[in-house]
């Protein structure tokens, strides 16, 4: 009967984590891919000074959470994010308007996939 016991509670465990990982990888995945948006949107109005200032705050954010995704989800994504978050920086500094904006949407979209990735849904547990 201890085993029993012992077994639920490590399934409670274990489910309490991952809806407290689920609720977190959406918190820092929803905010990244609005801060994008922002940055592609302001590029393609030709604000530069305003792009680069939410490119350098996507960038930060993607920083300082990092290593939360990567504990929680697959690599591949999370490498051609940042590979886009380098090309940005260099659309930026060419200005080129059209190709940073698509960049910048291109990630974004990717942000919500990764927090999507991980919730909790009936496609998901297939």
């Amino acid at each position: 009967m201890k085993r029993m016991y012992i077994g639920i509670g490590m399934l409670v465990v274990l489910l309490a984590v991952g809806i407290g990982l689920t609720a977190a990888l959406m918190a820092i995945h929803a905010p990244l891919a609005d801060v994008l948006d922002q940055a592609g949107a302001a590029a393609q109005e030709g604000n530069w000074p305003e792009a680069e200032k939410q490119l350098a705050r996507a960038q930060e954010h993607w920083d300082r959470w990092r290593h939360v995704t990567a504990a929680a989800a697959d690599h591949r994504p999370m490498e051609e994010m940042e590979a886009l978050f380098s090309r940005l920086d260099v659309l930026a500094k060419l200005r080129q308007a059209d190709e940073f904006t698509s960049d910048c949407v291109q990630l974004a979209r990717m942000a919500e996939a990764m927090a999507d990735a991980q919730r909790l849904t009936w496609w998901n547990l297939l």
